[in-house]
């Protein structure tokens, strides 16, 4: 096929120094075409030889683009990639796995062939990271019945299924447009709950037996028992963070193994009954395990595995249940409240004239709240001088929300003309500038990032709204009490009174507590750009309203 679809790859990883090479040499192995790829690697900020390694592939594969996910959590990574892929498909693929050379090509002409379907996956076989006897036990008893149910991805099929889930996985675009993107409250089971919310809303998952994965298990005790304690952990925790159940029957047979386990040696000493029944129970336990154990010593032909798959199976169920039980059992963090009334005399608002205390809570909270913006990496000073100048601009208004005692606890800042308001701030502060600026100037990759700020205004697409929400913060504690509401109510009073009939806020995509607010207040999100070479940012637009 000489049509084939442009297809973004997205990789989330972080310290993947053991693997990564590995992983990137299956990936450029793959047979679809190289011409039709977009691989997006999204670190979180690797503390090993992992981003050093990506930059060498990088060099050699223009397809390879690495992107910064400074939280190093994994639904955040992956939903920057996703939001910035060109592709039409998207393919979800994992560092600790090997995929064979037609891995890509049998996903897209399986989703092609298969216009029903929604997302497409294959099997997962496991390796030992560690060739041990252990290790081999552990990765083999994750593919076994009696450890994975009826997860057919893990287990295996001998034709087309339609399924619950799949490892990885394999979407059109749009589908992501549909239903949202991953959940980002979750550190794992996203893609759990991201495939039965697929379900819900009427989706498909399509497993095709031959397309095949190697995934490489934990192979010490240690690793194994921490990752397969997360594994019950999540699909029970992760229901109660989203408030429905996205699990199977298959996540409750290792929690009813330990808690009627433990109930019944609890309650034997007390009742004959119990006792019979928690033996004859323990005993049918332990003849499963050590059949389908001789059974796997076998069939691969291994003695040794009548020794260690018993070890494997009794901690894949005991500390899956147990890591069930404390999903279940866990406190929840607590919610922030969300528009929890201001109380008459909480809080006052003000436009100026602003005091050199105040500029300096609000270049602090800017530095504080919007790390990863470029902005911050300038320091505080900087930040000064640039409030200073925004909160005396007739191209801008900046309002201060202030506490009864007057401490600083918000603020929101508005532009009519970006453009103007450089120009301005060059003509009338270029002394201070020059003393504050050029010295963290000084590094190229940092010039070249203020150079891109300075052209974006003009560069944006023409039929964006001028007038912009430069940025709005509010401190942790008064967050969620309508602070950062009034902020922008009174910002748009005053677009409305210079005329303007539309506004829009440019945030980037790590930036997940502002998409947040400017979708719950209101804005529609107009599209996707990059005010910063591979950083990618969301454009929200509001409809102002005239007084």
């Amino acid at each position: 096929m000489t049509d084939l679809p442009l297809v973004t790859v997205v990789i989330p990883c972080w310290n993947e120094g053991r693997f990564i090479a590995e992983f990137l040499d299956s990936l450029f192995a793959q047979t679809y075409p190289a011409d039709r790829l977009e691989i997006l690697l999204v670190d979180g900020m690797s503390e090993d030889d992992t981003r050093d390694i990506l930059r060498r592939y990088a060099a050699a594969h223009p397809a390879l683009r690495m992107l910064d996910n400074p939280g190093h959590r994994k639904p955040d990574g992956l939903n920057l990639a996703i939001r910035q892929a060109r592709g039409e498909i998207v393919v979800r693929m994992d560092v600790h796995a090997f995929y064979e050379p037609d891995y890509l090509r049998k996903c897209v002409l399986a989703l092609l062939a298969h216009p029903e379907a929604d997302n497409v996956g294959g099997v997962l076989k496991s390796l030992p990271r560690d060739d041990t006897l252990l290790g081999r036990a552990l990765a083999l008893s994750i593919m076994h019945p009696l450890a994975a149910g009826n997860a057919k991805h893990r287990v295996g099929v001998s034709e087309p299924q339609w399924i619950d889930t799949v490892f990885g996985g394999c979407w059109r675009r749009e589908v992501f447009d549909r239903i949202g993107y991953f959940d980002e409250k979750l550190t794992r089971a996203q893609d759990r709950e991201f495939n039965q919310r697929l379900r819900a809303s009427g989706g498909k998952i399509l497993l095709i037996p031959d397309i095949v994965c190697t995934y490489y298990a934990r192979s010490s005790l240690r690793d194994y028992g921490s990752w397969i304690f997360e594994a019950g952990y999540w699909p029970f925790r992760a229901s109660r963070l989203v408030g429905r159940w996205i699990g199977g029957w298959r996540n409750f047979v290792p929690l009813a193994f330990v808690a009627g386990s433990a109930a019944g040696l609890a309650l034997s000493p007390r009742s004959v009954v119990v006792r019979r029944l928690t033996g004859a129970g323990l005993l049918t336990y332990a003849g499963a395990v050590l059949g389908a154990s001789a059974h796997l010593a076998w069939r691969r032909r291994d003695p040794g595995l009548l020794v260690a798959m018993p070890v494997a199976f009794v901690v894949t169920h005991t500390v899956y249940g147990a890591g069930s039980v404390w999903g279940i059992a866990a406190p929840l963090p607590a919610a922030e409240p969300e528009d929890a009334p201001l109380q008459e005399g909480d809080v006052r608002f003000t436009d100026g004239p602003l005091t050199r205390l105040q500029i300096a809570t609000v270049a602090r909270m800017h530095r504080d709240g919007v790390r990863e913006g470029f902005l911050s990496t300038l320091g505080e000073p900087a930040l000064r001088l640039l409030y200073r100048h925004v909160a005396t601009s007739r191209h801008c208004k900046m309002f201060v929300a202030l506490a009864p005692g007057g401490e600083t606890i918000g603020y929101i800042a508005g532009c009519r003309d970006t453009s103007a308001l450089y120009r301005e701030f060059a003509l009338r502060r270029w002394p201070s500038a020059v003393r504050v600026l050029l010295p963290r100037l000084l590094s190229p990759a940092r010039l070249r990032r203020a150079v891109e700020t300075l052209r974006y205004p003009s560069a944006a697409p023409a039929e964006l709204p001028r007038a912009e929400v430069i940025n709005v913060v509010v401190q942790p504690a008064w967050r969620g009490r309508g602070v950062a509401e009034q902020l922008l109510a009174r910002l748009m009073e005053w677009f409305a009174e210079q005329g303007e009939t539309a506004v829009k806020a440019v945030s980037g995509d790590q930036l997940t507590r502002a998409h947040r607010f400017y979708e719950k207040s209101g804005a529609r999100l107009e599209g996707h750009t990059s005010v910063h070479r591979g950083v990618g940012s969301r454009v929200y637009v509001y409809s102002v309203d005239r007084p």
